[in-house]
This record gives structure tokens, C-alpha cells and sequence, in this order.
């Protein structure tokens, strides 16, 4: 017999409307996906007969659990440049290097 996850109150529940908005207005596609896909999403518990809800807890944790992307220094803007024109990361630097020598923020912000 496998023991079953229990919330411990109504509020400890992330109702599938509630997980969307949690997650960006994902899908519902989005979340099945994820379930068959990603073995470390939390899984859902079921609250009535064609409903389903996340343990919040589980969600919140599994979130912070997510590997971050490690910082270089890099901005929105230099990313897209670089994925623009298919630049290695060192031509990137340089580029961004001699950029920083001649940076005009009006220019800059007139651009974006």
C-alpha cells in the first residue's frame, strides 16, 4: 500500500487555474506535458471526480530545485545581438567590450 500525500488545509492546494497562473498562464497541455515528460514535477492529487490540484509546498519546492543559468555578464540585449549574428562568446565579450568604451545611454535607450 503506498502512503498518499495529504495537504495539511484547503489553502495548501494549487488548483489547476491557480498552477496556471503560478507558472505564467501556462497550459494545460503545458502541465501534461510536464507530468509525462519530467519525472521531478510534482505530481497532482486528485480533488473530485475530473479535477485535479498541486500540493503547494510540493510546487514551491520543486521550483527552487530548478538549476539557475550561471551569470556572465551578459545582457538581454548582447544576447540577442549574439544570437542575431551567431557570434562565439569570446567575439561577443570583445565586442561588447569596445561597445562599453563608446556607450551612449540616450542612443542606447532610443534603439530598444
Amino acid at each position: 500500500m503506498s502512503q498518499q500525500r495529504k495537504p495539511t488545509s484547503i489553502s495548501a492546494l494549487l488548483p489547476m487555474r491557480e498552477a496556471q497562473a503560478y507558472f505564467g498562464n501556462r497550459s494545460r497541455q503545458w502541465f501534461y506535458n510536464k507530468l509525462k515528460n519530467e519525472p521531478t514535477f510534482p505530481r497532482p492529487v486528485k480533488t473530485g471526480a475530473h479535477t485535479i490540484a498541486w500540493i503547494r509546498t510540493e510546487v514551491d519546492a520543486w521550483v527552487i530545485a530548478l538549476p539557475r543559468a550561471a551569470f556572465d555578464g551578459l545582457s538581454a540585449v548582447a544576447r540577442k545581438q549574439i544570437a542575431k549574428e551567431r557570434l562565439t562568446r569570446s567575439e561577443a565579450k570583445q565586442m561588447l567590450a569596445a561597445d562599453v568604451r563608446g556607450f551612449d545611454l540616450a542612443e542606447t535607450v532610443r534603439d530598444i
